[in-house]
């Protein structure tokens, strides 16, 4: 069985193989001033290139946009919501049409379709699903001679990667291992929708990220002290949803019968930027899921309690304790007096001066921006 860090590596070859001979066919094809949208493995419609896709149906119905998604299922149901924007890549004639597009813009490593040097004749971009913090891609440690490779070929494919500010430039070249003039600073498309959620007090998230190997805890305590942070929970009225990450999820949360646990995972919250405003307070690890917090009014902590551990298997792009503004609840009591602290929270200078650190722009109005961008190449 592949570690978690390789089990989609291998899906990503496969599809590699399948499309490798359109890289070759897709040089003698005309281009057609059309934008294909697509996210992770041409088969979901999330992360960023998802609202500027939808950005542009709404305020630039001008221009020719289509969506990858493979799974019949998922299309026709986009269909009937949105209109027919979803196509697949299955057909040559689909494959086709796609390569005759002069723009592809994604969130991930899949291209519409997947081969080499696709950025000849055309603008590719690839807007990331997440701000760089934790080593990923190229820059983490034991990378696979498999992902490695994987990288070097697909990485040929972009134009440009998306960073949210310059002193992330060196960070993101590094994780695609491109070089830094390839790295275009602009906001993200997700955070225009950030503060969308009404606040619900007393109201907390737990979203830990994924780990290679370590053991990953359902709730952010130790198993043991389950039923004492229930039990505090249950008597402050205060509501805890949990969130694993959507690819390495955990199902042993569902069995809590308290009403104060409640279930979040991408079954039941398929978008988690439409809601991080939902929540008081936000309890992660070493997920960048803090930064988009770093937006809004909501309190922060973190349960780093396998973080040596993490170091030495994955480690971070920037010191772990001078980047990530909130207590670090390590015991059961920190995290209780965590969770009482925050109905009285108010931000502090530090956090300001790390949300400026990772937002060059906190004025919203990303996918406006970065759309006259796209339409100008």
């Amino acid at each position: 069985m592949l570690k978690n860090k390789n089990k989609y590596t291998s899906l990503r070859f496969k599809q590699f193989t399948q499309g490798f001979l359109y890289s070759f066919v897709a040089i003698f094809l005309p281009r057609k001033k059309r934008i294909i949208f697509n996210s992770s493995y041409n088969n979901n419609f999330n992360f960023n290139s998802k609202y500027l896709f939808l950005y542009y149906l709404k305020q630039k119905k001008n221009t020719e946009v289509f969506f990858v998604i493979n799974d019949k299922s998922k299309r026709h149901k986009l269909i009937a919501k949105h209109g027919p924007y979803f196509i697949s890549n299955m057909s040559i004639k689909e494959k086709l049409f796609i390569l005759k597009s002069s723009i592809w813009i994604t969130s991930t490593m899949e291209t519409p379709i997947l081969g080499v040097l696709f950025r000849f004749r055309r603008y590719v971009i690839n807007l990331s699903h997440g701000i760089v913090f934790k080593n990923a891609g190229i820059s983490e440690k034991n990378t696979s001679i498999l992902k490695s490779v994987y990288y070097f070929l697909i990485r040929s494919n972009f134009t440009h990667f998306l960073a949210t500010s310059e002193n992330l430039r060196a960070a993101t070249a590094k994780v695609y291992g491109t070089k830094i003039e390839n790295i275009l600073i602009t906001g993200m498309p997700r955070n225009d929708v950030i503060k969308q959620a009404t606040r619900e007090k007393r109201s907390f998230l737990y979203a830990p990220t994924w780990r290679p190997s370590s053991i990953q805890y359902p709730l952010p305590c130790l198993p043991e002290e389950e039923e004492l942070l229930i039990a505090f929970l249950e008597k402050n009225n205060i509501l805890l949803y949990i969130r694993h990450h959507p690819y390495f999820e955990l199902d042993e949360h569902s069995s809590f019968s308290s009403s104060s646990i409640l279930n979040f995972n991408s079954s039941v919250c398929l978008d988690l930027s439409l809601s991080l405003n939902k929540f008081q307070g936000i309890i992660s690890d070493y997920s960048s899921l803090f930064i988009d917090a770093l937006l809004l009014d909501t309190s922060l902590a973190f349960y780093n309690y396998d973080q040596q551990l993490f170091e030495q298997e994955v480690g971070f792009l920037f010191n772990y304790y001078d980047y990530t503004p909130g207590p670090k609840v390590n015991s059961l009591q920190g995290l209780k007096n965590y969770f009482l602290s925050s109905l009285e929270y108010k931000p502090e200078q530090s956090r300001e001066n790390i949300k400026n650190f990772f937002f060059d722009d906190t004025s919203g109005r990303y996918s406006e921006k970065l759309s006259d961008l796209i339409d100008s190449k």
